[in-house]
């Protein structure tokens, strides 16, 4: 949706999905949202939710690609 020009349809969905607690702890969920925001460049915002995603991350091929994009802010 996001890339096919529906920002806030995406976003909405994103932040609904935040809702529930067991995809809320899922660090793909927080890390698409930093993403959008950075491509919005709102980077406040995406500082947050890739901050989110690096605290959910399990592995360390994971934790290091959300810090590379925390590095680009």
């Amino acid at each position: 949706m996001y890339y096919a020009g529906e920002k806030q349809g995406a976003f909405d969905i994103l932040h609904e999905l935040r809702q529930h607690a067991y995809v809320s702890q899922y660090f793909l969920l927080n890390a698409a949202l930093g993403k959008f925001y950075y491509l919005d460049r709102d980077y406040s915002l995406s500082k947050k939710f890739f901050t989110i995603a690096l605290k959910q991350a399990q592995t360390e091929a994971e934790k290091k690609l959300i810090e590379r994009h925390i590095l680009e802010l």
